[in-house]
């Protein structure tokens, strides 16, 4: 009570007063320094002072408050973690404070300076900033106006804050600056309780002429002491220090709230006693604590008499067991002998233990490796077999060598005693899944087949065990796919498509692909391995099988029923694409099982042995084909067409060309495979036989068939010659070009058949060359025949004799008689007396292609116009000597006119 009263009385003096603490919504950041002025309650708010400082700030223009804060945020937060010229990383401080100044009107741009506040350690030299929006702002001391909310505040929740902080400043009449305002945010975004937030407004000092300041104002506080002065100085100071109190303070309120306790009549009598009424106070306080401090003391008194006797009677226990331990000293240093011998006996058991676990079986696990169930107990004590094993060698390498060779010697027995028990368990296994048409492949066998790679002797047996099992059936399964099909005869045999040698072909050579990626699968899940393994390629080193041999091995029973059933099919002379067929569909799976069984392998060989028959007889009977062409051509028709023969040879070649364009294997030629020895494969496995596979295989497929084709049409055309000897006619009516003109129908057609298959697009493109040669030949027979008519081809032929003479001729062509002025003339209307006929120009009726046709009279025109320019332009020659007779105007038709006769543009 005194205290409290002593603390009132302290108030009333001024007294009272510290230092405080940073505020708590700080949260243990460098804040600004600031002092509360005043508590204004009635406003929800208060008046803080804060000292000058310094700030790194930004100023970004917009109207969006929200979207302006982030990225004025993000420019400073850069800059203080190390965006500055001197790469200082500075701490982060609170608060983050904006200065939002309003835009002229509502759509105008507001300017917000966002600011982050320079920690202590740096506000007498800050670092610089390197991006130029930020700078650093020195801010003088300022008094301001502050609200305080909780929550998560946005650009709305702190514009309606500082609305309504306006409002209730106007409403007290405090003077504020109205031009901008402050805005104070202290958390972190992931800060989810006691969340701090500040709306502030700079006090402004009230002016001359306005509102006088409301009372309890600073101003009238001030007036007050300036009245004090005329005073006596104690009863001055008195007054100063009563006008000096802070009434707001909580301490002096607590004071009063206290005083006002005991002061309950306010007369002046009892206001002169204050004093005294305070001390008596104190007095009948004092007198109570006295005599509550009597029976403290009577109480004090016995707990010391207590705490003598348990002092005695700690004093006869220590006496007690200091006798005690004289007399049991032998028997603790005895317990403490038998204690080091237990701890020496209990090193030696664990070093015991220790190297049985390291260097012996137990009992359980020598018996499973002897005769044990095979399963993860199994190849757990196996593994622990092994490790046993390194252990001794690593014995062998110390000066242990002896204890390694027993014990080394003693697992080699149970070791090799596993191992024998695991492959005989692998053995069996294997042969119950010989009986399976597709079998799956357990983790414990797999397991035991891993394990016996440590072991090639044993892994070998188990490999050929499952190559035996494997081989037998899949022997049966080829055989009932082939006569009774599957379950409930889905799918149906093989053999009733026998009558269809392509289909039954295929259907065979499909299922033989089949069956190998699925004991593939059998024998890698089983064996390991991937691809790139050949026939006979170590697994696990010594003369272990890899998986592709033991696949050779298991296929090597479909070799002789498949070539003999192919054989049978190619035996019986089908046609010519029936075999180019069977020679494709083979060729494509012989490099399908290439891939999965290397080329040496058997099956392999067979297929590719296959092939090579069925390529050799689609070669002999298109041979045979082209000598039945050669012994016997045919006579052209009277149209000149192609004759059957070209028409029947040309349809074969469209169907060779798209069954190469429909196979599986229309790419390049597949490396041949070797034929084993003694599988009775054709020569031509071994690589004898040439490949019909690929572009090249195609090139000489039709290099077979055009070649005594095209051989043919020229015997044929020759009886279309006046000179053959093969003709029965005197030749009288025949047709000059009828030997051009057969020859390019048939080439014609040729090229038409193969000119929009892109696999044959370089023998077209020759025929197309082929065709062109002939179609110049026949334009340069009718020109020649047309100008030899007019009388213009000789004078066309000594014009370009006399362009041709490297020196130049002797004397001017105009001095040759043939070349005169007159003849020449003469020559040029003649010519167009006989082109200006409308059956001048040959027609080519006879020529199939109407495009060619067209073509080949274009030619003759343009050639005929050609000829007729060159001799007029002789004319014109100054060096010809026909200028002093006139030159070409001694000719009527000009070369325009030739063309505007002749169609040529």
């Amino acid at each position: 009570m005194r205290a409290t009263l002593l603390a009132a009385l302290l108030a009333l003096a001024g007294l009272a007063g510290a230092a405080a603490d940073a505020p708590w919504f700080c949260h243990d950041l460098d804040c600004p320094s600031y002092k509360v002025v005043a508590n204004l309650t009635a406003l929800d708010a208060e008046l803080r002072a804060y000292a000058p400082g310094k700030w790194a700030s930004t100023v970004v223009s917009g109207v969006g408050y929200d979207k302006a804060v982030a990225t004025g945020f993000w420019r400073l937060f850069k800059y203080i973690s190390g965006a500055n010229v001197e790469q200082t990383k500075i701490e982060m401080t609170a608060p983050v404070t904006v200065r939002v100044t309003p835009g002229a009107g509502p759509a105008c741009e507001n300017n917000y300076t966002i600011s982050f506040f320079v920690p202590s350690a740096f506000q007498a030299k800050p670092p610089t900033p390197s991006a130029p929006e930020v700078f650093i702002e020195p801010r003088a001391a300022l008094k301001v106006y502050v609200r305080s909310f909780g929550g998560w505040a946005t650009g709305a929740t702190y514009l309606a804050a500082a609305a309504s902080l306006t409002a209730a400043l106007e409403d007290a009449g405090r003077a504020f600056d109205g031009s901008h305002f402050f805005t104070a945010g202290y958390d972190s975004p992931f800060r989810l309780r006691a969340r701090h937030n500040e709306r502030r407004r700079r006090r402004q000092q009230q002016r001359l002429g306005t509102q006088p300041p409301r009372r309890g104002s600073p101003a009238r506080r001030a007036g007050a002491m300036a009245a004090t002065s005329a005073l006596a100085p104690g009863l001055a100071r008195k007054v100063k220090k009563i006008l000096e109190i802070k009434t707001e303070s909580p301490e002096l309120v607590a004071a009063l709230g206290t005083l006002s306790a005991i002061y309950a009549d306010n007369t002046p009598a009892a206001r002169r006693g204050l004093r005294a009424t305070i001390e008596q106070r104190g007095l009948a306080i004092s007198r109570q604590f006295l005599v509550a401090a009597e029976g403290v003391t009577a109480a004090l008194d016995d707990v010391q008499a207590q705490l003598d006797g348990v002092t005695a009677s700690c004093a006869a226990i220590t006496s007690a067991l200091a006798g005690a331990r004289a007399t049991a000293g032998g028997l603790l240093a005895e317990s403490d002998k038998a204690a080091r011998e237990l701890a020496a006996l209990d090193a030696r058991r664990a070093l015991v233990e220790q190297f049985l676990d390291k260097y012996q079986l137990t009992p359980e696990e020598a018996a499973l490796l002897q005769a044990g169930q095979v399963g993860p107990e199994f190849f757990a004590a196996l593994s622990r077999l092994r490790a046993i094993h390194e252990h001794c060698r690593g014995l062998l390498r110390s000066h242990h060598q002896r204890a390694g060779l027993e014990l080394m010697d003693h697992m080699a027995a149970h070791q090799e005693a596993a191992y024998e028990h695991l492959c005989r368990w692998v053995q069996a296994e294997c042969r119950r899944l010989g009986e399976v048409d597709a079998p799956e492949v357990e983790p414990s066998l797999a397991a035991a087949v891993a394990a016996l790679r440590d072991r090639p002797v044993l892994y070998k047996y188990c490999a050929e065990e499952v190559a035996s099992a494997r081989h037998g059936a899949l022997f049966q399964r080829f055989i009932v796919a082939l006569t009774r099909g599957g379950p409930g005869g889905l799918p149906r045999p093989i053999e009733i498509h026998a009558h269809d040698p392509r289909r039954y072909a295929a259907d065979m050579l499909a299922w033989v692909h089949q069956a190998l990626c699925g004991e593939r699968e059998f024998v890698v899940a089983l064996f390991g391995g991937g691809d790139g393994d050949e026939p006979g390629a170590a697994a696990g080193g010594g003369d272990a099988l890899g998986p592709a041999a033991l696949l050779d091995k298991i296929f090597e029973s479909l070799c002789r029923p498949l070539k003999v059933r192919i054989e049978q099919v190619l035996m019986m002379s089908p046609p010519l694409l029936l075999c180019y067929q069977l020679g494709q569909l083979a060729a494509f799976y012989a490099s399908l099982i290439a891939e999965a069984l290397g080329p040496r392998a058997a099956l392999t060989a067979t297929v590719a042995g296959c092939r090579d028959l069925a390529n050799r007889t689609f070669m002999e009977q298109l041979k045979a084909s082209g000598d039945r062409l050669l012994r016997a051509p045919p006579q052209p028709p009277a149209d000149l067409s192609p004759p059957q023969q070209v028409t029947q040879t040309l349809s074969l070649l469209g169907e060779l060309v798209t069954a190469f364009e429909g196979s599986m294997h229309a790419s390049a030629a597949q490396p041949q495979a070797p034929a084993a020895p003694g599988d009775g494969a054709p020569a031509g496995a071994g690589g004898g036989a040439a490949s019909l596979e690929g572009e090249e295989g195609l090139a000489r497929v039709l290099g077979a068939v055009l070649e005594p084709l095209l051989a043919m049409v020229s015997a044929s055309a020759e009886a279309l010659s006046p000179d053959s000897p093969a003709r029965l006619d005197d030749g009288s009516k025949l047709d000059p070009t009828a030997h051009k003109v057969f020859t390019i129908n048939c080439l014609a057609a040729c090229q038409a058949t193969l000119a929009l298959r892109p696999a044959a697009a370089a023998r077209a493109a020759a025929l197309a060359g082929a065709v062109n040669a002939q179609l110049e030949a026949l334009v340069a027979q009718e020109v020649g025949r047309l100008l030899a008519r007019s009388g213009l081809a000789e004078v066309v032929e000594r014009v370009r004799l006399y362009k041709a003479s490297p020196q130049g001729a002797p004397s001017p062509p105009a001095s040759d008689p043939a070349l005169s002025l007159g003849a020449v003339a003469e020559a040029l209307r003649r010519f167009f007396v006989a082109v200006s006929s409308p059956d001048a120009l040959p027609e080519f009726a006879a020529i199939q292609s109407p495009r060619l046709r067209g073509d080949a009279v274009a030619r003759v025109a343009a050639s005929l116009v050609a000829a007729y320019e060159e001799v007029h332009a002789l004319l014109d020659d100054p060096t010809a000597g026909y200028a002093e007779a006139g030159g070409s105007a001694a000719v009527r038709h000009t070369p325009a006119q030739v063309r505007t006769i002749l169609g040529v543009l």
